[in-house]
């Protein structure tokens, strides 16, 4: 029943345990690549890497078909190369005049041989011809400062880095504008650490240069000519070809294995029909329905394991041995219920024709704890990835934020690395509704959601999208949807772009970070946004427009960081903004950044009030709540993740109560040490979400904390709200307890170090807490079908139109 099946990823062989049908494992017809693409209508490429076109992989690019297709650009056009997608991580895109750029050698005007030549601002300027426009930009930003000058180094320089700090730094974008009078008519696109495969063509049209364009740049070839520059494109392009039909031929004889599995145990079709729990307890046990038995000789059925591992040279299947593999399972599962069906439609000949890594860490756990039970423990854990196959939605990547709904009856989770948020049921736990924001509508591109807010009453949700574009403005956005639990989802109503209130705020960029409001009485439906760059917007959810764009002048000293918002407890016209940022390592004294708090009044639209904290040891504020003492004063608690510090301030007057007080010291002696993130206050105690060793997201590398211990720390604070201590008899520390056999039902399989971040009350009694440690991954399957489409009615019935 198990069958051992290989792939080559970046030359690491990986084994997967495979329970499924034959339907479900890659069936690859003939890869398709080079097929010319029409580009000369739009101007933003998003790019994917597709790991099973070659040894190396090859290009994705959005609305082309195959694999490194042969782009058609208009000159004088400016044109975007996105590589968001996580697949791309390894995969820095380059653009050279002759293919493979500067993995090919060329011959130079002296004979003597160098890298072939890659396209830049430079090469027009030295060369007095118009200039090829090239600029990469990381996070939104020109990178202008490396040795390229146009970023090309730096740009490269962040793909070595590991895949999550890679994705912690948001957009990876590149813009190409080949000149309006360009006297070539082809050009190059590769990956600038990987050679052959990964290369493809790109077809200049509407130049307007008055002589008919070359097909190569001759001010470039330097000792080449035309005939031997397109003979090495068409080396690589041969190259290719060997290695599609290679890939294809290994493919074919693992089919011709599982078919061979299938034929011998009919009941095997069944396997996928079975409910998601039950089928996940017979992966648990490695059981399949059927009863049948097969052993490790299958030289009758067509193809033996001796073939698949001849071909891939690793595995401890049939007796091979590699000390580079890890063992996942493949579990079938449906696309849902009546009406759906099952992905293996029966009579419909369904063959997987591809398969891909879609999401390399997923899934995370919430840990919640009862404040009335008695007990310091946590008293329930949730695998996320789990909950949400059961709700019949993808499982995501790094869980961020705790976002309930006034009742508490629904919980928002928001996933920073992606472009999802998930609906929890507060009371069972179940994922009820996922919100998807990759492409809700046509010119609305979603990016990384960092957190939310429930809106009409509860009734919508808008996302705070970092990095998405609408109608190609870039900068972030925020994404409105009508919650539809029926459906198990969202119904999109619209999406504002925040890139275009940067000029009015005399801001560089955008990137919208957090949203909140007053619900207490009529500006419920305005909301300030904060923003990474600082500065930020006062927005309508009711009907998505921008009332006004606050100007960085009203920020004072803080120029940067945009965080958490949150109400006023008696004033329905106030919030109350937190913006901090990390110093940078190393950083003199004249030269450490601010760290602010602001009442922002949403009647007036404009900054009521600026309370700095104190300069030199504040450092990256990032908890923030009100604490309302017994005689009914209002003080400010803001916690600094860096420093490590609290400080209370008075709202009414500024004055500090407690000032840079240092939370690991007021731990018993031997305590875990605290890097403390968001916080919840609550009935005389602050709950603070700890970040671990290595944390997941945000915090740059030189801040990070050996002995920090991912977890809940919480502090009593006094009834007038001027002191805080750590109370043993009353306050806890409860780490997490990920891969240990202390908390049965929590998560046994985690692919990162623990990582807590979002923390919040949920009801009375229950306060909610997110590991952003991957519980797993995800595999995605394209599965083609001889039938017509869900929802459609039949096949057209084109006897009718004979003559």
């Amino acid at each position: 029943r198990r069958l051992c099946y290989l792939v080559s990823a970046h030359r690491l062989m990986i084994a997967f345990t495979l329970s499924v049908p034959a339907q479900l494992l890659p069936q690859q017809g003939a890869i398709v690549s080079g097929e010319r693409c029409d580009m000369t209508s739009t101007t933003t490429l998003f790019l994917r890497w597709k790991i099973f076109s070659s040894d190396w992989g090859a290009y994705e690019v959005s609305d082309c078909v195959g694999v490194n297709p042969k782009l058609r650009l208009s000159a004088g056009k400016t044109y975007t190369f996105a590589q968001e997608d996580p697949t791309n991580w390894l995969h820095p895109i380059g653009f050279a005049y002759i293919g493979g750029g500067p993995h090919s050698k060329c011959r130079a005007e002296d004979a003597t041989m160098g890298t072939c030549p890659e396209l830049g601002g430079e090469i027009g300027v030295s060369s007095g011809l118009p200039a090829s426009t090239l600029q990469y930009y990381i996070d939104g930003v020109a990178i202008t400062s490396d040795a390229s000058t146009f970023g090309r180094d730096a740009y490269e320089a962040e793909f070595l880095n590991s895949q999550d700090q890679w994705r912690s730094r948001g957009s990876y974008r590149v813009t190409l504008t080949i000149p309006g009078t360009a006297s070539y008519s082809t050009a190059y696109y590769f990956c600038r650490f990987h050679k052959g495969p990964m290369s493809a063509e790109i077809e200049i049209v509407d130049s307007l240069v008055e002589v008919a364009p070359t097909n190569i740049n001759e001010a470039v070839l330097g000792g080449e000519t035309q005939g031997s520059a397109l003979a090495m494109q068409m080396a690589i392009q041969t190259e290719e070809r060997v290695l599609f039909r290679n890939i294809v031929e290994v493919q074919k004889r693992q089919i011709q294995l599982v078919q061979a599995l299938l034929d011998a145990d009919p009941s095997l079709h069944r396997h996928a029909k079975q409910p998601a729990r039950q089928r996940r307890e017979l992966a648990a046990r490695q059981e399949l329905p059927g009863g049948a038995s097969i052993n490790g000789n299958h030289s009758t059925q067509g193809s033996s394991c001796q073939d698949i591992k001849f071909a891939y040279q690793a595995s401890e299947c049939c007796n091979a041995s590699s000390s580079k593999t890890t063992s996942y399972v493949v579990k079938p599962a449906t696309l849902g219920d009546e009406g759906h069906g099952e992905f293996l439609r029966p009579g419909c000949d369904s063959e997987v024709v591809s398969n891909y890594t879609s999401g390399r860490h997923v899934g995370g756990t919430l840990y919640v704890f009862n404040t009335t039970r008695g007990v310091n423990s946590w008293s329930q854990t949730v695998n996320l990835a789990e909950a949400a196959i059961a709700g019949g939605c993808v499982p995501r990547a790094k869980p961020h934020m705790v976002l309930p709904n006034a009742e508490s009856s629904r919980v928002a989770i928001s996933y920073t690395s992606d472009t999802w948020v998930h609906l929890l049921n507060a009371e069972s736990k179940e994922v009820v509704a996922c919100l998807d924001a990759t492409h809700p509508a046509p010119g609305v591109e979603g990016g990384l959601v960092h957190t939310g807010s429930w809106v009409d009453e509860g009734a919508a949700f808008v996302m705070v999208d970092m990095t998405g574009s609408v109608g190609g403005v870039q900068g972030g956005a925020l994404h409105k949807f009508v919650i539809d639990e029926a459906e198990g989802n969202g119904r999109w109503v619209k999406s504002l772009a925040m890139g275009s209130s940067a000029a009015s705020r005399g801001t560089s960029l955008t990137k919208p970070i957090a949203m909140g409001t007053n619900a207490l009485g009529q500006f419920r439906n305005r909301f300030f946004v904060s923003d990474a760059w600082g500065a930020g917007s006062i927005v309508d959810v009711a009907n998505m427009t921008v009332l006004a764009n606050l100007p960085l002048s009203s920020f004072g000293n803080c120029t940067s960081g945009g965080l958490w918002v949150v109400p006023h407890p008696r004033d329905p016209a106030i919030v109350v903004a937190q913006y901090g940022s990390q110093d940078p390592e190393g950083s003199a004294p004249e030269a450490v950044t601010a760290e602010c708090l602001y009442a922002i009044n949403l009647d007036t639209l404009e900054v009521e009030r600026v309370y700095q904290m104190p300069l030199g040891v504040a450092d990256d504020a990032h908890g923030l709540g009100f604490c309302e003492a017994e005689d009914g004063e209002l003080f400010l608690v803001n916690t600094n993740r860096i420093s490590g510090t609290i400080d209370i301030l008075n709202y009414k007057t500024g004055e500090f109560v407690v000032n840079s007080l240092d939370l690991n010291a007021i731990l018993p002696p031997g305590s875990p040490h605290l890097m403390p993130d968001v916080i919840y206050l609550n009935g005389g105690h602050i709950y603070i979400a700890g970040r671990g060793s290595v944390p997941l997201s945000a915090v740059k590398p030189y801040n990070f904390r050996p002995n920090a211990t991912s977890g809940m720390f919480t502090y009593s604070i006094s009834a007038d709200c001027k002191s805080v201590t750590f109370d043993a008899a009353t306050d806890l520390i409860l780490p997490s307890v990920m891969m240990s056999d202390e908390c049965p039902g929590c998560a046994r399989f985690n692919t990162q170090r623990p990582d807590f971040h979002g923390i919040s009350g949920v009801g009375l009694d229950q306060v909610w807490a997110l590991c952003q440690s991957a519980t797993g991954s995800v595999q995605s399957f394209e599965i083609f079908s001889a039938c017509p489409a869900y929802g459609d009615d039949g096949l057209l019935d084109w006897t009718s139109t004979m003559g």
